[in-house]
């Protein structure tokens, strides 16, 4: 083969291309890291190994005082009806309010949800109801000098239950390319170790917001855990617009109202929502929770409602890839009653190495978890979403 001959002075361009020692960074850039704040902080703080693929709890409180009439009932009326099996919450002897009218009422009998009354109890009289759902509170019991004890009324705990699921995160290399030299990973293993780490911490973190429970009993079986979104739903409040200092305090007024005495509230928020809050002209805002802090989470502000309640905030920074339309996570915000919320792993995170067929020239390994979510007294916790801008 002839000889190239070269004129003039060399360039880097002009020797083979093969001759060249690239300029290569030895560190990899990863985009994102690891998000996965509530799945850390519930393996540190609040985690109670399971024994059963099928996760329950017993939840119960105290007796009801309140309901809501089922129609209107006219002024001279000895009986009504209230709400479809709300007549549980009487007996004889206790006296109950019309909260919109003022009139207490004697109950004198229960029959399912129908209540016979005794009207005009104290200086109200007896009045025709304000309408067709007025509220009803029961306000105690009044027993006669020297009566039997009342009727014996005690409220039924409640059976919750949840599926554990198994999560699992895994990589493999050819024999080839783990013995080959690689810019950026000494030993490409040990580097994809590190990079699933994260991502299958994350999964579980998407698990506890996003899962929907249920069980297929196949062949083959699948569980699947109900997350947050799938068991809070009596405080969710839907914006569809921008958050304001109203709709703000209305929300929290309603997911404050269960309250466990020394817990900690955590709203976990989309980046949105904490613009949102940094706008309010009210000076809500305070320096983060040293407590929550030892804990391992930064970045971590307090917002103090009109009622006192104080609730810590962490930002959930990926949400933002998310739609901000209800109910997507962009614009959304989570409280949690973290004595209300444990994860329940049946099988603790490992790493499990030589996933590999025996006779298969390659080395593949994976992260596995099988993990339920505990949610106890849903009401304890709120969900705001829809927040779109401010």
């Amino acid at each position: 083969m002839p000889v190239t001959m070269l004129t003039g002075a060399t360039t880097d361009q002009d020797v083979s291309q093969s001759q060249r020692k690239p300029d290569m960074d030895n560190e990899i850039g990863m985009i994102d890291d690891d998000e996965s704040v509530l799945a850390g902080l519930l393996m540190r703080i609040n985690t109670r190994p399971a024994i059963s693929s099928k996760v329950e709890w017993l939840e119960d409180e105290p007796h009801p005082r309140y309901t809501t009439a089922a129609g209107s009932y006219l002024i001279g009326a000895a009986s009504f009806v209230v709400a479809a099996g709300t007549g549980a919450y009487f007996k004889a002897g206790d006296v109950i309010r019309n909260e919109l009218t003022g009139e207490n009422m004697l109950v004198t009998s229960v029959a399912t949800d129908t209540l016979s009354v005794t009207r005009g109890i104290g200086s109200v009289a007896a009045a025709a109801s304000s309408g067709a759902a007025d509220g009803i509170v029961r306000v105690a019991m009044a027993a006669t000098q020297g009566a039997t004890i009342p009727t014996l009324i005690q409220t039924k705990k409640v059976a919750q239950f949840n599926y554990t699921q198994i999560i699992r995160t895994a990589a493999g290399f050819t024999g080839t390319a783990a013995a080959s030299e690689w810019y950026g990973q000494e030993d490409p293993i040990a580097y994809e170790i590190g990079k699933k780490t994260v991502e299958h911490r994350r999964e579980i973190e998407n698990m506890i917001f996003l899962g929907r429970r249920l069980l297929v009993t196949g062949p083959p079986v699948r569980g699947f855990c109900g997350g947050l979104t799938d068991f809070v739903t009596t405080n969710v409040t839907t914006i569809g617009g921008n958050l304001t200092t109203i709709n703000m305090e209305n929300w929290l007024r309603l997911a404050g109202r269960y309250r466990e005495s020394g817990s900690k509230r955590v709203l976990f928020a989309a980046p949105i929502f904490l613009s949102a809050l940094a706008s309010f002209p009210l000076g809500k805002m305070a320096p983060p929770d040293t407590n929550l802090s030892s804990w391992g989470i930064g970045a971590i502000k307090t917002y103090t409602a009109g009622s006192g309640l104080k609730c810590d905030i962490v930002e959930k920074r990926d949400w933002d890839d998310f739609s901000k339309t209800s109910p997507a996570l962009g614009g959304t915000a989570i409280m949690c009653e973290m004595s209300g919320l444990r994860l329940r792993p049946l099988r603790r995170t490992k790493l499990l190495r030589a996933r590999q067929g025996t006779n298969e020239d390659a080395e593949y390994f994976e992260y596995l978890t099988e993990v339920s979510l505990e949610i106890k007294h849903e009401r304890k916790f709120g969900i705001i979403r829809g927040v779109t801008g401010f």
